[in-house]
């Protein structure tokens, strides 16, 4: 796997289970160690492994501003 990271954005209206699950699909894809993004104010960085729900259930339990699954 590559040791690069890829920084992306999404339009207004995605929702957090799209932005992740598209993430995963895109460091699937193109072989790298993160897609990174911020959604409402958290820093997420989403590997190609990443667990959604897990994702999700800390993104509602508010508790950091930086999450990486």
């Amino acid at each position: 796997m590559s040791k690069m990271t890829v920084k992306v954005s999404f339009m207004a209206g995605a929702s957090l289970k799209e932005a992740l699950v598209e993430a995963r699909e895109k460091a699937r894809k193109l072989d790298v160690a993160y897609i990174k993004f911020s959604f409402n104010g958290v820093f997420f960085a989403v590997s190609p492994e990443a667990d959604i729900a897990k994702g999700i259930k800390e993104y509602k339990s508010g508790g950091t501003k930086t999450i990486i699954i």
